[in-house]
């Protein structure tokens, strides 16, 4: 099973001491104050884990989703070099999502694959990692998608009215049902600086 505590858990910061633990499951240190405690712990095996920013402060978010609903219209998601595995549904407000320093402060490209964002082929309606509408317009920047599954845009769906702008992205291993195995496009699409979508 998965013995990760969430990023939302009553658990973060809870325990004063581990028994002198000093290593979690992932052989991350211990203790990593999410809430910023004192050499608080995680109740059990676990740390959690902050790796996304929001606007170039420190990161503060455990997952791209967590940052994406606390941002606002015109914001930017900093996430830095890795995989993540989540897809991230729908995005309904002018968003950039860009590959960034390890900190979450700085814009930084991390290299072709270097920021994955994986859906792990779960199964949606509407675009498999992002499903952009509400006449938003979503950049995603030195990004790498993959492995999404849906029914209408394997990796991404564009509503009417809303446009995705691909900046030096790659999208690769999507599968539709209907239509658009990467890409499902009612609306806008831009590709520039390099972007590419392999089958």
């Amino acid at each position: 099973g998965n013995y990760h505590i969430s990023r939302s858990s009553p658990a973060l910061d809870m325990c004063s001491g581990a028994n002198g633990t000093i290593e979690d499951i992932d052989n991350e240190a211990r203790p990593n104050d999410v809430l910023g405690g004192i050499n608080t712990f995680d109740a059990g095996a676990d740390e959690a884990y902050v790796f996304v920013g929001l606007n170039g402060a420190d990161c503060g978010y455990g997952t791209i989703t967590d940052a994406i609903a606390a941002a606002s219209a015109g914001d930017t998601i900093y996430i830095p070099a890795g995989t993540y595995v989540e897809r991230l549904g729908v995005i309904d407000k002018d968003l950039t999502l860009t590959s960034s320093s390890n900190d979450c402060t700085t814009a930084e490209d991390q290299g072709i694959y270097g920021v994955a964002i994986d859906a792990n082929d779960a199964a949606a309606t509407w675009g498999g990692v992002i499903d952009v509408s509400s006449a938003a317009t979503v950049t995603l920047r030195n990004l790498y998608l993959r492995d999404g599954t849906a029914t209408y845009g394997g990796l991404v769906y564009v509503t009417g009215g809303s446009t995705l702008v691909l900046d030096d992205t790659q999208l690769a291993f999507g599968s539709a049902t209907a239509f658009g195995g990467a890409i499902r496009n009612n609306g806008t699409t831009e590709m520039i600086n390099g972007s590419f979508i392999f089958s």
